[in-house]
């Protein structure tokens, strides 16, 4: 899973970049313990357009590996047509397919923090004198220019985002289940949907590895 951990002058250098972290709870049927799979199709349930043909980039793009294709359903099925199980079916055949891979969301919410404001206020200045002389006594005389600004943060509710989704791996000769899994996944108040379907794909693909259902990809 993705780490946010980072030391405080990366945390400096890096303020206002995404991250975000899964974690994920799987079983296996017994039936599968010795299967691998090494042609994998991904469908992301997703009502807009857009955002499943992103997920499921991320996601083949996350998977793919020596010994492991994968491809987006998107590329098999055009989401402009209506197909019942024997059309997929035989769909994923006609791909090669072993193996289909499906994520559903099944919870979206936001945990929201407020950060209270706060000022800061920064004075510069210069000093110009000139001292004399008189009866060995010494006079100085001087003036001091000073100009101050004051910087104001905070005032504002940072916005968290929190997912859950049910993965699902289909074995394509059996029409079973061969695996799932379920995820919550916690992001920054700077994560975005890449973010967040990047960290999914990623523990997703470890635990398949850990797993025995994929290959372990070469690092």
């Amino acid at each position: 899973m993705h780490k946010c951990a980072l030391s405080s002058f990366a945390t400096i250098l890096l303020l206002g970049t995404g991250c975000a972290k899964t974690e994920m709870h799987s079983f296996v049927d017994p039936a599968f313990r010795n299967r691998s799979y090494q042609n994998i199709v991904v469908a992301v349930q997703l009502d807009q357009l857009d955002r499943r043909d992103d997920a499921e980039t991320i996601f083949v793009t996350s998977l793919a590996a020596p010994g492991l294709s994968c491809r987006r359903a998107l590329d098999i099925i055009p989401p402009t047509r209506e197909v019942n199980d024997a059309e997929l079916n035989q769909a994923l055949a006609d791909a090669g397919a072993d193996g289909l891979l499906m994520i559903r969301m099944t919870d979206y919410y936001e945990d929201q923090v407020y950060v209270p404001p706060s000022s800061t206020t920064y004075t510069t200045g210069n000093l110009s004198a000139n001292t004399y002389y008189y009866r060995n006594q010494a006079n100085t005389y001087g003036q001091i220019n000073s100009t101050s600004q004051t910087y104001t943060s905070g005032g504002y509710t940072i916005k968290k985002p929190r997912l859950r989704h049910e993965a699902t791996l289909w074995d394509i000769e059996s029409g079973k289940k061969a695996w799932i899994g379920g995820t919550f996944t916690r992001g920054n108040g700077y994560a975005r949907f890449r973010h967040l379907m990047s960290s999914l794909a990623s523990e997703v693909k470890a635990t398949l590895e850990r797993e025995g259902l994929v290959e372990v990809a070469l690092r």
